[in-house]
This record gives structure tokens, C-alpha cells and sequence, in this order.
């Protein structure tokens, strides 16, 4: 019997059939509810026929010829709680007789096709196969990987290698376009590739282009005199200046007006800026990173070119499902604080997270961590009952919601009923919340436009800025 790996100890996309040849497969372990911090682990399948999974002391991988033996620390999983098994039209998921069942999605199942990208659960370990790094053989804990303080570590290869190519632009000094949906962790990737650049010990200004309004947009980016405009009192520096000798990150740089695109190119091209009002171009000294949810091919051709000197695409995180353990190690220190070792996950819980979608990607992850810690109290027991709503459904009930949401073109149209203005005040923060004061964002949820958003910010003095602070990007 051949040890793959040391053992971690107990503290206190398109989805097909598995293949019979598991030579670039990995079984993941997604995230354990027994120990919500313990980050994930990724176990290669090469060579493997059978997989064994059960309860130990430990989270550990051992083979025994072509069979693969993991045990688990969870208390809900059976000494011998389930089996992997090579099957006529591919491998096969087999509960062992356990005591509280295996599970894929809100199933309970005896028999199972194992099929890559779906998540099943043993106790309240959630496990999932998928593809493995090109000649791995081993067993890799998440919290292991090299850079996961900056936020570049990821256990599915697609990701890990993506991760890697940007933390090695990072060290130059080429301008980067971040792509991805609203969600996705952008701005985190922005300050890391500012923690890892010669430019480190410069600011880092981050600006939301989508928050900029049009008439004081230049003014904002390149500074302005006393007495260039109404208002203007003093000369101010402008967010270029102030990004001397760092990073400026363009956020949503999508939504950058068109009319202000040709003069954000003449600061890239000269590295100079004229502030408003002025008549001498200042020079300046500045790495810019931008980032957009949008279709790059929104700006002008030759802005993108300049702006794009890298680019990165961020996977939505139903494509890194596999991660989920990985940012909770990350995410639960900074919603329970000194708590977070104590927070656990029932069972239920466990197969909920592992389940979801996760439309709004790693921002809903960290808004349902948020919310969940509260309402779990003093217990720190995490219930089923205290994730969020999305979570909790049955696809089947939202499918149904949202089809009928659409009304066919047979139903009469019903005029609206005005919603009462508490209401709106308390959806408008949840969204600006859940947002991170996208404004945008918020009016496309909302399905209005960002002028009636401000509007309402106005009429319910809300604080935007207030709900950007400490919330992933």
C-alpha cells in the first residue's frame, strides 16, 4: 500500500461521463462542513480503477494497486461510505450502505453515473471530478498553493495556469484588461498585480468609471485650476497624479463615455495629462489596469489596444466550482473574524453551496458567507435554513418563477402596482450591497437607468461609497 501524499490533519462548463481512463482526471474535495477552512484538496485519479471513500482522522489519499482509498474527517461519514466503480458505459458512484446516504445535488442516490463537474456529497464533504494538471500523480492541499494570498491560486488547472501567466505580467510594467462577470473577484486581481509589480510601494487608486459623471469625468481623471469651471476652488491633482509612481485601476471601463475615450488615449500614448483649465501637459508616471464586464469590443480599437497590453479573462465561478473551499478558507476570516474556526456546515448546507449556480459568482459566495454567520449566531452551526433564498429553492421552483416572470405574448399585459418606497429604499441597498455600489449593475438589476438610481440615492441618502469598502471584486 503506496502513501500518495502526507496527510492534512483534523484541527482540535460542459458536463460529460467520466471516462474510463482517469489518466488527466482529479477527484476534488470542494469543501468539508466539518471544516469550512480547510481550503479544498485536489487527489490525481491516474492509474486509478476504484475509488474508495470513507471516515478517518485525517483528510487522506492512500492507493492499493488501482484503488484509491480517501477518508475524511466528518463524523456524518460512514467508516465505508460510498464507492466509484468502473461500470459498462463508464464509472459509476455507489453508496456503500452508509447510515446518512450519498448525495448528488438534493438527490439521495444508490446508484449514480459519475459525471465530471457535478458535485456529490458523502456527510458534508462535497467532492466533484474534473480535469487534472498534464502528469500530476499527487495530492494538493488548497492552502498549499503559491499565491492564494494575493488571490491567484486556484485547484482547477484551467484557472491555476491563467493565474499564473498574469502573476508573471505583474512584474513588468504592461498595462492589463481584466474581463469577467460582475462578481468575479476583478478588483482583487487588480491589487494583486499591483502587490506583485516594481510598483508596489506606489498608491494603488482604484476609480469606478461607471460612477464618473460625464461633465467632470476628465476632471476627475487629469485634474483641473482654480477657476477652470464653477466650483473649482482649488487645483486638484486629478486620480492620474495621484496614481504617481503605482497602479491606477479603471473599473468598469466599459461604461468610460465614448466622447472621453480619445482623451484617455492621449494620456496613454504621451504618459502626459493637461488638466482642466491648464495649457502645459504634466508628465506622469502610472501603470494602468483596467477592468470591464462588458465586450471589450465596446471601446475604441485603439483604446483597447493601449489598455490591453495583457489581458485576462476571470472564469465565472459555477466554471471553478472546484474552488468553493478554496475562498471560503479565504472569505469566512473576514465575515467571522476571530469566530471563523468555530463556523461549521450542516449537511444540508453543504449540498446546498455545493449545488448553486452561483450567478452573482464570488460576491454572492461572500454576501451568503455574511449573512449565514449571522443568523447561524452563537452556534456557529451553519443550517440549511440560513443561506440565502436563491440557495435553498429547487431549481425546478426557480426555473418556474422565472419562466412565468416572461409572460407569453398570449397573457394581457397588467399594469404595475407602484412599489412603496420602503420597499424600493431596502431592495436599492441590498443590491447596492450585494454590487459593491456598482451603479450600473444595480440599474440593470433594477431595470431602469443609472440617472433614476442616483436619483433615488439622493432621495433616500444613501452613501455609495459607503457599500464599495471591503467587499470582493
Amino acid at each position: 500500500m503506496t502513501t500518495l501524499e502526507a496527510t492534512a490533519a483534523e484541527p482540535t462548463g460542459d458536463r460529460s461521463e467520466l471516462p474510463r481512463d482517469e489518466s488527466s482526471a482529479a477527484l476534488y474535495v470542494v469543501l468539508e462542513g466539518a471544516r469550512p477552512l480547510a481550503g479544498g484538496a485536489r487527489i490525481s485519479l491516474f492509474g486509478v480503477r476504484e475509488i474508495t471513500i470513507g471516515r478517518g482522522k485525517t483528510l487522506s489519499a492512500r492507493r492499493d494497486g488501482e484503488t484509491l482509498v480517501v477518508e475524511v474527517p466528518d463524523d456524518r461519514v460512514s467508516s465505508v461510505h460510498a464507492r466509484i466503480v468502473a461500470g459498462a458505459s463508464g464509472f459509476v458512484l455507489e453508496d456503500a450502505g452508509s447510515r446518512n446516504g450519498t448525495w448528488v445535488a438534493s438527490a439521495r442516490i444508490t446508484r449514480h453515473p459519475l459525471v465530471y463537474q457535478r458535485p456529490f456529497s458523502v456527510g458534508a464533504v462535497v467532492f466533484l471530478v474534473d480535469a487534472a494538471p498534464p502528469g500530476e500523480s499527487g495530492f494538493v492541499l488548497g492552502p498549499s498553493l503559491v499565491g492564494l494570498r494575493q488571490g491567484l491560486a486556484s485547484l482547477v488547472p484551467r484557472v491555476s495556469a491563467g493565474l499564473g501567466k498574469l502573476a508573471r505580467i505583474a512584474d513588468s510594467d504592461l498595462s492589463v484588461l481584466l474581463l469577467g462577470e460582475s462578481g468575479t473577484g476583478k478588483e482583487v486581481l487588480a491589487r494583486a498585480v499591483h502587490d506583485l509589480s516594481p510598483r508596489a510601494s506606489g498608491p494603488f487608486v482604484a476609480v469606478n468609471c461607471a460612477a464618473l459623471p460625464a461633465t467632470l469625468l476628465e476632471s476627475q481623471l487629469f485634474g483641473h485650476t482654480k477657476g477652470a469651471f464653477s466650483g473649482a476652488v482649488r487645483d486638484e491633482p486629478g486620480l492620474f497624479r495621484a496614481a504617481s509612481g503605482g497602479t491606477l485601476f479603471l473599473d468598469e471601463i466599459g461604461d468610460l463615455p465614448e466622447a472621453s475615450q480619445p482623451a484617455l488615449l492621449r494620456v496613454l500614448e504621451t504618459r502626459e495629462v493637461t488638466p482642466v483649465g491648464a495649457t502645459r501637459p504634466i508628465k506622469v508616471d502610472v501603470r494602468v489596469v483596467s477592468a470591464t464586464l462588458r465586450d471589450e469590443q465596446r471601446l475604441r480599437d485603439d483604446l483597447r489596444i493601449r489598455l490591453a497590453g495583457y489581458m485576462h479573462r476571470l472564469a465565472p465561478l459555477r466554471d471553478r466550482r472546484a474552488d468553493l473551499g478554496l475562498l471560503l478558507h479565504t472569505l469566512l476570516p473576514r465575515v467571522a473574524s476571530e469566530r471563523a474556526r468555530d463556523v461549521r456546515l450542516s449537511a444540508e448546507a453543504a449540498r446546498a453551496i455545493g449545488a448553486h449556480e452561483w450567478p452573482l459568482n464570488v460576491r454572492e459566495l461572500f454576501q451568503a458567507a455574511k449573512s449565514a454567520v449571522v443568523l447561524a449566531g452563537e452556534k456557529l452551526v451553519i443550517e440549511r435554513a440560513d443561506l440565502p433564498t436563491a440557495l435553498t429553492e429547487p431549481a425546478a421552483r426557480i426555473a418556474e418563477e422565472r419562466a412565468a416572470s416572461t409572460t407569453s405574448s398570449a397573457r394581457p399585459v397588467q399594469a404595475k402596482a407602484p412599489v412603496p418606497a420602503e420597499e424600493r429604499q431596502k431592495r436599492l441597498v441590498e443590491l447596492l450591497q450585494l454590487h459593491a455600489g456598482n451603479v450600473s449593475e444595480v440599474a440593470r438589476q433594477m431595470g431602469t437607468t443609472r440617472v433614476q438610481v442616483h436619483r433615488w440615492l439622493e432621495k433616500f441618502e444613501i452613501d455609495v461609497e459607503s457599500l464599495r469598502v471591503g467587499k470582493p471584486k
